[in-house]
């Protein structure tokens, strides 16, 4: 009945749970933190990470709590952090 896109027209997402290891406020912006996360990627590399969260939670409250990460997105430069894929 509607005129939405079907299943095969939506782009896949990879959604995958990830566990927080570094957080820390970005500077000059008061509503950012940034840090690293560990995917359970096969090389076993963190991936940065740039959230507009600052003024919900510490990044004390943050490091060690498992968050759900959108692992296929384009790297994008975001307030001078490079985020690796």
């Amino acid at each position: 009945k509607g005129s939405g896109a079907g299943a095969d027209e939506m782009p896949r997402v990879l959604l995958r749970t990830a566990k927080v290891l570094t957080a820390e406020p970005l500077p000059e912006a008061d509503t950012l933190l940034t840090g690293t996360v560990d995917c359970g990627d096969a090389d076993g590399a963190p991936r940065t990470f740039v959230a507009g969260i600052a003024k919900h939670v510490t990044p004390d409250q943050l490091v060690g709590r498992r968050v759900v990460v959108l692992c296929n997105l384009k790297p994008q430069k975001l307030r001078g952090v490079n985020p690796n894929p």
